[in-house]
């Protein structure tokens, strides 16, 4: 009995002291799912200024934020996946107090995922959604870490990353989705560090300036302001009778304003094409050339805008080099060098000029190398075979 009590108190004792033990140990530390490295050039001061334009709300929180979107980076050529959720985030935050002591004050929490949209967009909603805008940025800052042309590559990437935030702005979300482009891009050069570096230095120095402020209308641009109400009171609601053209930016139709000008009325819904507006107004206002469309007014809104020109009765160059002298092959002679004295055939000649044309046409629109090679490969067999202007013309 007494051997009995023995063993009880014995077990007793022992398990309070694993319980005690249990509870006076520190708990596991949270472990951060980023690989942070702080890039081989350090951080040589005591604070690297850059909020990227304001997105951050500290001035020295550029360095943290830097190697935040470079591990992020990281992360995203491994998984596909962009933003971390906002548990994860805070664990690693927390890890990088070394580098930055204030780092969870700097706003880089706004970069997690679980909000929808662009917080939740992995690489490949960022090709389906914003494939655009991702090229668009690459083209832009490709050349970036050349020392030789810093600033001018500088100036090419700032002004893409402006325009992708302008074509963004009627999103919430806006901010997200361009580091959304910016990971999904770092991440597809994670071994360059002196391209990311030059790109993040770049981008993260970008003055505290509002995007839609970059491209506003100064009041001295000298061109008439017209209301909305005019606008489509001189094209009828935008009829469809009065559509005359397409351009890169929006549809462009024909109307007659209040005082009985004749009007060509270019319609710009504000989904990216901002910047197109502000530089026709800006640079072709005080522009006066009896060669040259003179634009009459413009008229700003916050879902569309409107450049209004004057109107060609008869159409403008384009219209005579692409439309009505197309279908006339006779005509295609008074572009001939006369040196050729007729010595061709005619529609090899057509095949060749509407090559050349589409040469020079919209970019999207412009024939690929092989094509090139195809038409002038048929334009030499037509020139074989059918008769030439001249009947004594014999192909070489």
């Amino acid at each position: 009995m007494h051997h009995k009590s023995s063993i009880s108190i014995f077990s007793i004792l022992t398990l309070l002291t694993t319980v005690d033990l249990a509870f006076s140990q520190p708990p596991p530390a949270n472990i951060c799912s980023l690989d942070i490295q702080i890039p081989s050039s350090g951080n040589d001061s005591n604070c690297i200024k850059g909020n990227w334009g304001g997105f951050l709300n500290g001035n020295c929180c550029g360095f943290a934020f830097d190697v935040y979107l470079q591990a992020l980076g990281k992360r995203t050529n491994q998984t596909g996946q962009i933003f971390l959720n906002s548990t994860d985030q805070i664990d690693c935050l927390v890890s990088m107090k070394t580098i930055e002591g204030d780092v969870l004050n700097c706003g880089i929490e706004k970069l997690s995922s679980g909000a929808g949209g662009c917080y939740d967009y992995s690489v490949t909603d960022v090709v389906n959604n914003l494939g655009n805008r991702l090229r668009t940025l690459d083209e832009g800052c490709k050349v970036l870490g050349l020392d030789q042309q810093s600033d001018k590559a500088c100036s090419a990437c700032s002004r893409s990353w402006d325009d992708m935030g302008i074509s963004l702005n009627n999103r919430g979300d806006r901010d997200i989705c361009r580091f959304a482009v910016l990971v999904s891009l770092t991440s597809t050069r994670i071994g360059d560090e002196k391209w990311i570096q030059a790109l993040y230095k770049c981008l993260g120095e970008q003055s505290i300036i509002p995007i839609e402020s970059k491209y506003s209308l100064s009041k001295e641009s000298g061109c008439h302001e017209v209301t909305i109400k005019e606008v489509y009171s001189a094209t009828n609601n935008l009829n469809e009778s009065n559509f005359i053209g397409q351009g890169t930016a929006g549809k462009v139709y024909k109307g007659i304003l209040s005082n009985g000008q004749h009007v060509a009325v270019k319609h710009i819904p504000n989904d990216g094409e901002m910047e197109t507006f502000v530089r026709e107004v800006t640079s072709l206002s005080p522009v006066r050339h009896p060669n040259l469309v003179t634009l009459l007014g413009h008229c700003k809104g916050e879902e569309e805008c409107f450049l209004i020109y004057e109107l060609c009765h008869n159409g403008n160059l384009s219209k005579w080099l692409f439309g009505e002298i197309c279908h006339k092959g006779w005509e295609y002679s008074g572009f001939a060098d006369p040196k050729l004295n007729g010595d061709y055939s005619s529609e090899a000649f057509e095949v060749v000029f509407k090559l050349a044309l589409s040469c020079i046409g919209l970019k999207q629109q412009r024939p690929t190398m092989e094509q090139v090679v195809v038409r002038l490969e048929k334009a030499l067999d037509i020139s074989v075979i059918v008769d030439p202007i001249n009947p004594h013309f014999i192909p070489q």
